[in-house]
C-alpha cells in the first residue's frame, strides 16, 4: 500500500507543529520569549549504561503557542556522545521542514565541552537538501532538510541545539491537535511538553500514565500546560507488541471532543456531483450493463481503477492536501490515495452505490481509537460502500487483487473516518475470518511401481491469494517452482520435479490455485534413509506464538484472521498404519485439531486444521496461549518406518 498520502503530508506539518509560509532557507533567529528554558539534566549513570548508538538524549523539549490560528513551536534537543561510534550520528544535524507550509530558524546550536559553550549558531550554514525519502513508494512531497554538519566533536561533548517554526493551517483547526512522545525507545534525561493553550477554547486529552508530572498555570489569555519525564529508562521490547499496546507515554490533544469538525472541514473537497470524461462514463456504463448486481458492480468499478490508474503521488503544497478531479486523474493515468478514492467514489455514484471516501492510516490505523481527533492522525484514503445492507471496505490503490467483494480479501487498517455528513466517530474496519488469510493444501502420496508420486495442491484464499498473486506478478513462475521445489527437496532428498508448476487464479472468487508434481524414486529413498525415517509434515502453525513465555506485559498481534487446513493422503505404501492419536487445543486464541486415520493397508490420511480467533492477545494469556503452541508445533510432523 501506499505510506504518506492526504494527511500525513498534513502531518508531516501539523504533528511536527510547524508549517511554514515561503522560506526555503534556515536563518539563525533569538529563541521566543514566551519559552521557558530548562536546566540541561546530569547524564546519571543508569542513562549512559541503557544508551545505544554512542549517545544519550539528556533534553527533549517541545513547546507551542498559538496567534490566532498560526501555531508556533519550539523545539530543543540535547544530547551527550558516550562513546566513540557516536561521533558519526551526532555530528549530522536534520531538520525536515515542508517549505510550502513552514517557516523554520535555528534557535541554537552549542556545543559544550567540559561545561563551556561553543556557540555554532551563527558561524554554520545549512545545506537545504532535497529528499525524496519516499520517491521508490511514488511519492513527491517537496520537503526539504535543513543539514547541519558539527566539526571537531570529541567524546563527552554535548549538542544542544533548537529550531523555531511557524505554521499556518490550510484546513480549518488544523493546528490545534496533535501528538507528543514523551517517553521513547531510548533513554531520556527528560522530555517536555508545553502548550501555551488559549483559555478560551477546550481542551481534550488522552490518558497519560501518573510517572508523566503535569502542571497547570493560568496566564492572561493562556492557560499554561507542561508534561514533564524525567529520567525515562526504555521498556524492554517485546516481538509482536501492536502499536495500540506500546507503554510508552504519548501527549494527544485536540481541541474537539469528536470527530465531527474534521470530517466537517474536509466534506467540501470531496464533494459529491464529480464529473467523469467521456471515455470513463462510458466504462462505467459498459461494468452496469456487463454485471447484474451491485456487488459485481463495485467490484469491477474497483479493479478498474487499481489497475489502470498507476500510483503516483504528488504532494508538493497544495497537492499533498486537495484531491485532483476525477477528469484530471482519469486523463493522466495515475493519482495518489485521495484521487483514485475521489475517483473511484464518482464511479460508484454513477453506478447508483452509496459510498463515501474515508480516511484512515497505514501503519496505525488500529490505534486511531487511541488518538484525539484532528487531521494530523491520518495518511491514507480508502472508500466505504453500502451494498445490501452490508459495509464493504476497498482500498483502490492496492494492487494485483481479485474477488468480488463478498469474496475480497478487506483492507485491514483497523478505524477509519467515512467523510459523509452527520459523521462524528471513527468506523471499524472487521475483517471476518473467511475473508481473512486462508490456506488450504494437501499432499498426496502413492508408492508405485518407479518410486513414490507427490503431488501437492496449494488454494489460496482471501488475503493469502493476493500475497502470492502479488508474487507471481513481479516473479518468474519458475523461479517460485525452483523455491517450492527446494523446500520438498530438503525434506526427500533425491526428489525430482516430475511436471512444471501449475497455476490456475479464479479471480472472480479470489481462489489461486497452485499445483506441484514430484517423484521420489525409490533408490533415493534407500539412499537417504527415507524407508526407515518417512516424514510427513504440515506447516507449524504454532509458530505464530513467541517460545517459552512464562510472562507478558504487552499484547501480541498476530495480524490477520488466519485459517490452514492441510491434508496429507498416502495410499499403496507397503505397510499397515498405525494412526496417532486426535490434538485437539482451543483456546480464546485459536483452535487446533490434529486427527488420523487408516482406512485399509498402506492407506494414511491425516489432516490439521489451525484457525484463530482474535487478532490481538492480551498480554495476561499470552503465556497460556503460547503453551498450547507448543503443542501444536509438536503435533505437526511425524515420521514412519516404511520397513518390515
Amino acid at each position: 500500500m501506499r505510506p504518506m498520502t492526504f494527511l500525513r503530508s498534513l502531518a508531516a506539518a501539523l504533528l511536527l507543529a510547524t508549517a511554514p509560509l515561503c522560506a526555503a532557507d534556515v536563518q539563525p533567529a533569538p529563541e521566543p520569549d514566551w519559552i521557558v528554558p530548562a536546566e540541561l539534566p546530569a547524564a546519571g549513570p543508569e542513562l549512559v549504561k541503557a544508551a545505544s548508538g554512542g549517545r544519550l538524549f539528556l533534553l527533549i523539549d517541545d513547546q507551542a503557542r498559538w496567534d490566532g490560528d498560526t501555531r508556533h513551536h519550539y523545539a530543543r534537543r540535547a544530547l551527550k556522545i558516550t562513546q566513540r561510534s557516536g561521533l558519526e550520528a551526532s555530528a549530522s544535524i536534520d531538520w525536515k521542514f515542508l517549505p510550502d507550509f513552514m517557516e523554520v530558524a535555528l534557535g541554537r546550536l552549542h556545543v559544550i565541552r567540559d561545561g563551556k559553550v561553543i556557540d555554532l549558531t551563527h558561524h554554520l550554514r545549512p545545506e537545504i537538501l532535497r529528499r525524496e525519502s519516499r520517491l521508490e513508494a511514488g511519492i513527491l512531497d517537496g520537503s526539504l532538510t535543513a543539514h547541519y554538519t558539527v566539526p571537531d566533536l570529541r567524546v563527552g561533548d554535548v549538542i544542544d541545539y533548537s529550531f523555531i517554526m511557524a505554521e499556518r493551517p490550510l484546513i480549518p483547526g488544523a493546528t490545534f491537535s496533535g501528538q507528543r512522545p514523551l517517553e521513547y525507545f531510548q533513554p531520556v534525561g527528560m522530555t517536555r511538553v508545553v502548550l501555551n493553550w488559549p483559555a478560551h477554547k477546550a481542551l481534550h486529552l488522552g490518558p497519560l500514565p501518573e510517572r508523566v508530572e503535569h502542571r497547570q498555570t493560568d496566564l492572561p489569555g493562556i492557560i499554561r500546560h507542561e508534561w514533564t519525564r524525567q529520567n525515562h529508562l526504555p521498556f524492554r521490547r517485546e516481538e509482536g507488541t501492536p502499536l495500540e499496546g506500546l507503554r510508552e507515554a504519548t501527549l494527544r490533544f485536540s481541541v474537539d471532543a469528536d470527530w465531527g469538525p474534521t470530517v466537517t472541514a474536509l466534506l467540501p473537497l470531496y464533494a459529491k456531483g464529480q464529473v467523469l470524461p467521456p471515455d470513463w462514463a462510458e466504462k462505467v456504463r459498459r461494468i452496469r450493463e456487463g454485471n447484474s448486481d451491485d456487488l459485481s458492480r463495485a467490484s469491477a468499478a474497483l479493479r478498474m481503477v487499481q489497475d489502470e490508474i498507476r500510483y503516483v503521488g504528488i504532494e508538493i503544497g497544495i497537492g499533498g492536501i486537495v484531491p485532483r478531479k476525477p477528469v484530471q486523474v482519469a486523463a493522466q493515468g495515475f493519482g495518489d490515495c485521495k484521487d483514485k478514492s475521489l475517483l473511484l467514489r464518482t464511479m460508484l455514484e454513477e453506478l447508483g452505490i452509496e459510498a463515501e471516501v474515508a480516511l484512515t492510516d497505514l501503519d496505525e490505523g488500529k490505534a486511531l481509537y487511541l488518538q484525539q481527533p484532528g487531521l494530523s492522525e491520518m495518511d491514507h484514503m480508502i472508500v466505504r460502500a453500502r451494498i445490501g445492507g452490508n459495509v464493504y471496505w476497498m482500498d483502490p490503490t492496492a494492487t494485483d487483487e481479485a474477488g468480488r467483494l463478498d469474496h475480497a480479501a478487506v483492507p485491514d487498517y483497523g478505524y477509519a473516518l467515512p467523510l459523509a455528513p452527520g459523521v462524528t466517530a471513527l468506523e471499524r474496519i472487521i475483517v471476518p475470518a473467511h475473508l481473512g488469510y486462508m490456506t488450504y493444501t494437501t499432499e498426496d502420496f502413492r508408492f508405485g511401481v518407479n518410486g513414490v508420486s507427490l503431488k501437492v495442491t496449494s488454494i489460496f484464499h482471501g488475503a493469502a491469494a493476493n500475497m502470492q498473486r502479488r508474487r507471481i506478478a513481479v516473479e518468474p513462475i519458475d523461479l517460485l517452482g525452483s523455491e517450492l521445489f527446494s523446500f520438498f527437496a530438503a525434506r526427500y532428498p533425491g526428489l525430482q520435479a516430475d511436471k512444471p508448476l501449475e497455476v490456475d487464479d479464479n479471480r472472480e472468487m479470489n481462489r489461486l490455485t497452485v499445483v506441484e508434481t514430484y517423484l521420489l524414486p525409490y533408490d533415493a529413498m534407500f539412499e537417504n534413509d527415507l524407508w526407515s525415517n518417512f516424514d510427513i509434515a504440515a506447516e507449524d502453525y504454532g509458530i505464530y506464538f513467541p517460545k517459552g513465555v512464562t510472562k507478558r506485559l504487552t499484547p501480541l498481534d498476530i495480524g490477520l484472521p488466519k485459517v490452514h487446513h492441510h491434508t496429507v493422503l498416502v495410499s499403496n505404501a507397503p505397510l499397515w498404519f498405525a494412526p496417532p492419536d486426535p490434538v485437539e487445543v482451543r483456546n480464546d486464541a485459536f483452535t487446533f485439531l490434529m486427527r488420523a486415520s487408516a482406512a485399509q493397508i498402506g492407506q494414511l490420511r491425516v489432516e490439521w486444521d489451525f484457525r484463530t480467533r482474535m487478532q490481538v492477545i492480551p498480554a495476561e494469556t499470552v503465556a497460556a496461549v503460547a503453551r498450547d503452541a507448543e503443542k501444536v508445533s509438536n503435533a505437526s510432523a511425524m515420521s514412519w518406518n516404511l520397513g518390515p
